[in-house]
C-alpha cells in the first residue's frame, strides 16, 4: 500500500467525521467503527460493517438527517479507505468529498415533500438516491 500523506490525512478526516456523526445520532453505532478502520485493508470487513449500521439503524428505528448522515459519512469513509489503498489521485478523493456529501441536498430536498411521502419512505428514498449519486461518482472517476 503506497498511500501519500494527504491521502491519510483525507481518510482521518472522513473517520473523524463519522465519529462525530455516530456519536451525535446514536453512540451504539461506534461499534461498526473498528470495521471501517479495517477497511483500509480489507474492503469487505468495512462493507460489513456498513451493511451492520444499516441494519442497526433499520432496527432501532433511528430515522430522520440523522440515519442519513450516518449513512453518508460512513460510506464517504468506507470509499476513501478503497482508495487509500489503491493509491488513488487526490483529485479523486475530492470528487468523492463533493459527491456523497452533494446527496444531503437530495434529502433536504425531499423532507419539504414530507406531506406526500410518509417519514421512514423519505430517507429510504433519499438514501437511494445517494446511493446512485455514489455510483455515479464512482463510474465518472473509473
Amino acid at each position: 500500500m503506497k498511500a501519500k500523506l494527504s491521502q491519510l490525512v483525507s481518510y482521518g478526516l472522513s473517520l473523524v467525521l463519522s465519529t462525530v456523526v455516530a456519536l451525535q445520532v446514536e453512540p451504539r453505532l461506534l461499534i461498526f467503527l473498528p470495521a471501517l478502520i479495517l477497511a483500509l485493508r480489507w474492503y469487505w470487513i468495512g462493507l460489513v460493517g456498513l451493511v451492520g449500521a444499516v441494519a442497526y439503524i433499520i432496527v432501532a428505528e433511528v430515522g430522520g438527517a440523522g440515519a442519513f448522515l450516518v449513512i453518508m459519512t460512513f460510506l464517504l469513509t468506507l470509499e476513501l479507505a478503497s482508495m487509500v489503498h489503491r493509491a488513488a489521485p487526490l483529485r479523486h478523493h475530492a470528487y468523492l468529498w463533493t459527491g456523497i456529501p452533494a446527496s444531503f441536498g437530495l434529502y433536504i430536498m425531499l423532507r419539504g415533500m414530507r406531506s406526500s411521502l410518509p417519514r421512514p419512505r423519505i430517507t429510504v428514498v433519499a438514501v437511494l438516491l445517494m446511493v446512485a449519486m455514489y455510483l455515479f461518482v464512482r463510474d465518472v472517476i473509473r
